[in-house]
């Protein structure tokens, strides 16, 4: 099945990617079998506020289209940009991080058990000169996060 991620809106305050808001994301899609992943950066991102990502996951499910769900992060000051589409890790793991492991929890309990098409981490480490154990270490937090999240 065919799933299309939402990217923050060309409406939001600063636009990063600036597609389609989420409404007419979801009505366009009526009647196909198509999904939309949520991205908890980009939703976030769009409206300069941590809760949207989870007002857009209960409106994708809402509206039985909700096939997936991304956790990336965003900040809103250090080596990640202010509400920049980096790729932030989880917080506690990346201090300035506005993504948490409640967050996972919180847009998962909208799949009411129904299953994803898919679920996923895109995180990054920004400093260049970072190790591979710590590159590592972030992707095991974000994994962590996603198990916890699902017992």
């Amino acid at each position: 099945d065919l799933v299309l991620e939402h990217c923050d809106a060309m409406t939001g305050p600063a636009p990063r990617k600036g597609f389609l808001p989420l409404d007419n994301v979801l009505e366009t899609l009526a009647g196909y079998e198509i999904s939309v992943g949520i991205n908890w950066a980009r939703s976030a991102i769009e409206g300069q506020d941590t809760t949207l990502p989870l007002a857009h996951t209960r409106q994708a499910s809402q509206a039985g289209k909700l096939g997936a769900l991304m956790f990336s992060g965003t900040t809103q000051h250090g080596e990640y940009g202010e509400w920049q589409d980096l790729h932030a890790p989880f917080s506690p793991f990346c201090a300035e991080s506005l993504m948490t492991h409640t967050h996972v929890r919180e847009l998962l309990a909208c799949t009411d058990s129904k299953p994803l098409q898919f679920l996923g981490i895109k995180l990054l480490e920004i400093n260049p000169d970072a190790d591979v154990n710590h590159r590592i270490a972030i992707l095991r937090d974000g994994i962590t996060a996603l198990n916890k999240a699902q017992q």
